[in-house]
């Protein structure tokens, strides 16, 4: 853990000259004070010093909540990916061309070079679309909606289903539940609404690791379709 400034480390037998809390259970140590406060603080320092609104248990709660999106959702989201490649090889033959042809000078990965991948962008996106890793997620009103000609009090739980809005043919055309990268094009997102498109939410309670997942799939899409071929003996519309 990166110590903020002016903290004191803790020991070997957990001694300590300034104010800290050992968790046993998350194997970290909390710091409570700090000398500057405009210094900038990480996710679980802010909830730390705001320890009056967040119980412990809800602290680990939210750490654990960051480490199953960071990792799981990651894994999950980049092996749909890669199982449209396997069936739709076009598509991936013309990832591999743009991959090859990006990295021939010297062939490392970083974020300059994974941001020129701009067709691998569409191709994740359209798996986001088709098979997104979170299909439902909840929210909260915290003041009364109107939608349409319906009022929706405050204080109401509402579950928003990704999954049927990206497979909306209103929204995306008769041929919705098939896979077409080229729908996020820059000339077909510019034609579409807002906000038809939320495989990470929107707003305020947006998903924050929401580039640090692109980054990461396309890590690994890259390091596997610059040296293998994938293939599948399935359809997109034979998948339940």
């Amino acid at each position: 853990m990166i110590l903020p400034p002016n903290s004191v480390d803790i020991n070997a037998n957990g001694a300590s000259s300034s104010k800290a809390e050992k968790d046993e259970e998350m194997g970290i140590a909390m710091y409570y004070e700090y000398e500057a406060e405009n210094e900038r603080k990480n996710f679980i320092d802010h909830l730390i010093l705001h320890g009056d609104k967040f119980s412990d248990e809800e602290i680990h709660d939210h750490i654990y909540t960051f480490v199953a999106a960071g990792y799981e959702k990651v894994a999950l989201q980049t092996f749909y990916t890669l199982l449209l490649l396997a069936i739709h090889v076009e598509v991936q033959e013309k990832v591999y061309e743009e991959i090859i042809e990006v990295f021939s000078t010297d062939g490392k990965i970083n974020y300059e070079s994974l941001n020129r991948l701009t067709y691998l962008d569409q191709v994740i996106k359209e798996s986001m679309r088709l098979l997104p890793a979170v299909p439902i997620i909840g929210r909260e009103t915290q003041e009364e909606v109107e939608i349409g000609t319906r009022k929706i009090p405050k204080g109401i739980q509402l579950m928003m289903h990704i999954f049927d809005l990206h497979r909306r043919k209103d929204i995306w055309g008769e041929d919705a539940n098939l896979f077409n990268p080229d729908r996020f094009s820059p000339k077909n997102e510019a034609k579409r609404l807002e906000n038809s498109f939320l495989p990470f939410s929107t707003g305020l309670r947006d998903c924050i690791g929401k580039h640090y997942a692109i980054l990461a799939i396309k890590t690994i899409i890259v390091n596997l379709i610059r040296n293998y071929k994938l293939t599948a003996d399935l359809k997109t519309e034979e998948l339940t």
